[in-house]
């Protein structure tokens, strides 16, 4: 029998298809994060108000690309199993917990539905990415769609810079008191000071509503450049790769120190010594897991144990969150098991906010408080994915992941992780006790919640 009569096995069709649906994945997230988000009431614009093309993502569009992930992390399961490799189930339960209540809220709400879509879409496709990264080639490929996706967000930045925030800055200065009309706002009020200080001090956000979550991304590009950087110098490649690739390591950091956002130098600077430790003492990479979880937990109490720290750099914006905090614990004990809704945190945040925080906000800035105010108590399971992946991408930095994650691993590991809260949040207690404040305050009914919050 000659080559071109035998039959094509699944197992080599489905080798061939990972890449496919990895791209489908990597890329549908790459599209998410270089397009505007564009909101309506409901799904699409109305021709009847709106004569002119939408440029940017609307409603449908992106339940598309949310359908696309599921459908390709779906896909990189079915090829995993095809090709016998091992599935972790734990993880894909982990992953599915949730889903019931964010489909519950949905039901009733399309707002709901389409933020819950995109937060199931990027779990799942998440996990799914977890195992097709088992492949070389495909890891190589997800990581290379992903920097082509921070490329165009380098040029967003650079034309910002360049352009749009200066012209910005040209016209209001030159049509001030029209701009303040237009806004309904009086000049030398308090507000239109605000709006002036904001717009004259304006930092570069690309397609992202927050810097914060510019700066975050930028940082951990230039992290994964400064590794290769340092693989190609070690490997002895050409300099000019290695120049290529500390270029852009250097250029993304300094895209981080244009923002000015702490919280991305905080990924920055943690990510270079995380780097420098590793190559420092490869030996020790399996220990950074414990390191990268305590430093979640580290930066989930910094702004609840702000109030410590006395006037330093970044605190105010510390306090501020911690209001935050708190109004998120409150949110999640007035409906532990299913939440607000996905997209019910604002409405919820009205009722519970305090003098400190006059702010109108849509998240309490902080992951694992939205997840918990808006979807209940079962996204501690997306919560526990998210330190599992850092815990485990240290345990296996230098490989692929080759075996399954058993569940006596995930109850080692969340055992590790309450025995590292319960002390901080006996500390909070004690600070909270210290300062006069009482558990009486507090009420019965949120306890626990506002401890954790304050």
């Amino acid at each position: 029998m000659n080559d071109a009569s035998r039959h094509v096995r699944p197992s080599d069709l489905s080798k061939e298809f990972m890449p496919i649906v990895t791209a489908m994945v990597v890329g549908a997230a790459v599209i998410r994060f270089t397009g505007t988000a564009i909101d309506f009431s409901w799904f699409d614009v109305d021709p009847a108000f709106v004569d002119h093309e939408a440029i940017g993502l609307l409603p449908s569009t992106r339940f598309l690309l949310d359908a696309v992930m599921l459908v390709g992390a779906g896909l990189i399961f079915l090829s995993s199993a095809t090709l016998k490799q091992t599935v972790s189930w734990w993880l894909v339960i982990l992953a599915l917990l949730p889903v019931p209540v964010v489909f519950w809220h949905g039901w009733y709400d399309a707002a709901d539905l389409e933020q819950g879509s995109m937060w199931m879409a990027s779990i799942l496709g998440a996990v799914a990415l977890s195992h097709a990264a088992r492949d070389r080639l495909v890891r190589g490929l997800g990581l290379a769609i992903l920097m082509a996706g921070l490329a165009l967000l380098m040029i967003r930045v650079i034309e910002q810079v360049v352009w749009d925030i200066p012209s910005t800055i040209a016209y209001f200065e030159s049509n001030r008191e029209e701009v303040l009309a237009m806004r309904g706002l009086e000049p030398g009020s308090s507000a239109a000071l605000v709006l002036e200080r904001r717009l004259l001090n304006a930092v570069p956000t690309a397609w992202f509503d927050s810097t914060n979550l510019l700066s975050s991304l930028m940082a951990a590009g230039s992290c994964f450049w400064l590794c290769i950087c340092i693989h190609a110098i070690k490997s002895r490649l050409s300099s000019g790769v290695s120049g290529l690739c500390g270029f852009m390591a250097v250029s993304l950091a300094a895209i981080v120190l244009a923002t000015g956002s702490i919280g991305g130098l905080a990924v920055l600077l943690i990510g270079v010594l995380s780097i420098i430790a590793y190559h420092l003492r490869p030996s020790s990479g399996r220990s950074f897991g414990w390191i990268a979880i305590a430093l979640v937990v580290l930066a989930l109490i910094a702004a609840p144990l702000s109030s410590l720290l006395g006037e330093l750099p970044g605190i105010n914006s510390l306090l501020i969150r911690s209001g935050y905090v708190a109004g998120a614990a409150e949110i999640t004990s007035s409906a532990p098991l299913v939440g607000v809704g996905p997209a019910g945190f604002q409405d919820a945040w009205m009722a519970v906010r305090g003098p400190q925080s006059p702010e109108e906000i849509v998240s309490p800035h902080s992951m694992p408080w939205d997840w918990l105010a808006t979807t209940g108590v079962l996204s501690l399971s997306w919560i526990s994915l998210v330190l599992l992946g850092l815990w485990w991408s240290f345990r296996r930095v230098d490989q692929g992941i080759d075996e399954d994650i058993t569940g006596r691993q995930i109850a080692w590991l969340l055992m590790g992780g309450i025995g590292v809260w319960f002390p901080v949040v006996s500390a909070t207690l004690l600070v909270d006790l210290f300062q006069g404040k009482g558990l009486g305050m507090l009420g019965p009914g949120v306890l626990a919640f506002r401890i954790i919050g304050w």
